[in-house]
């Protein structure tokens, strides 16, 4: 008998799983952003904990949950994240990741066709709205006016929202009252530039997922040279192994510091 419900456990466990993908797969979200792979530091700390919390809880007291800071620091990670939490801790809900810049082309794809109540009663149904980049909706006046609107709808029914941007939702300017209102009405937190011990160990992270035999030693070296964001750190980790394999180098000090030097007069020239 013991034996009979470990399998139907495991049969359980394997459809769950198989699930919980199929949704993933339709929903916008990226699989490979959690929060177990999310390196935490002073810098995100908060804004890390914020949003694994925002999981924890369907009716807790902050929503939305406003992300903000400097492109490149991991806001898109963790709104990912979030919505990956969800579908695999409650699969039969909707979540839905989709960035700014793709929501107001499918409002004005829905305008210029007449199904703009088709739109707002399909983002309405949802239960988990994850917005990137909201900032791309400032003097946008007619597309705010519909933002509101879904948001108001969303509020209604307890449903949750979580938004991003490049600054704290005072500073976005061209927004209507009614979307400020809304921007501002739940817990805002920012994200700033990772120090050099978490630059470092995003590095070595990286260069464990890219399969680069990479020191501790050089991984420091290359985070105190680098450190305006965390797109630049895995950009340049890229392109070190890709030239190393062309040339047939070695990841060493004096190869690094070539391409780093090389990496600064880029930067100059543009």
């Amino acid at each position: 008998m013991k034996k009979k419900k470990k399998i139907k456990k495991n049969i359980y466990k394997k459809i769950k799983k198989k699930l919980q993908i199929k949704l993933l797969l339709n929903t916008g979200i990226n699989q490979k952003y959690q929060f177990n792979n999310f390196i935490e530091g002073k810098s995100n700390k908060l804004a890390r904990y914020s949003s694994y919390k925002f999981t924890k809880n369907l009716k807790n007291i902050y929503n939305p949950l406003f992300l903000y800071s400097n492109t490149g620091l991991g806001k898109t990670h963790l709104l990912h994240a979030i919505g990956n939490k969800f579908l695999i801790d409650n699969y039969n809900i909707k979540v839905i990741y989709i960035h700014s810049k793709n929501f107001i082309e499918n409002v004005i794809h829905s305008i210029k066709n007449n199904s703009i109540e088709h739109l707002k009663n399909y983002y309405s149904s949802i239960n988990v709205l994850l917005i990137d980049d909201i900032q791309l909706f400032s003097h946008k006046q007619y597309l705010q006016k519909e933002l509101s609107y879904i948001f108001k709808k969303l509020f209604e029914k307890n449903q949750k929202i979580v938004l991003t941007a490049n600054c704290y939702p005072s500073y976005i300017n061209g927004i209507d009252k009614n979307l400020r209102f809304y921007l501002k009405k739940g817990l805002t937190v920012s994200i700033h530039p990772p120090e050099l011990i978490t630059r470092t160990h995003i590095i070595l992270n990286k260069a464990y997922d890219y399969k680069i035999d990479l020191s501790y030693q050089l991984a420091k070296y290359i985070a105190k040279k680098l450190y305006s964001n965390i797109r630049e750190l895995k950009n340049f980790l890229k392109k070190i192994y890709i030239t190393s394999l062309f040339i047939k180098k070695k990841i060493k000090m004096r190869f690094i510091q070539k391409e780093l030097k090389k990496n600064i007069k880029k930067k100059k020239i543009i």
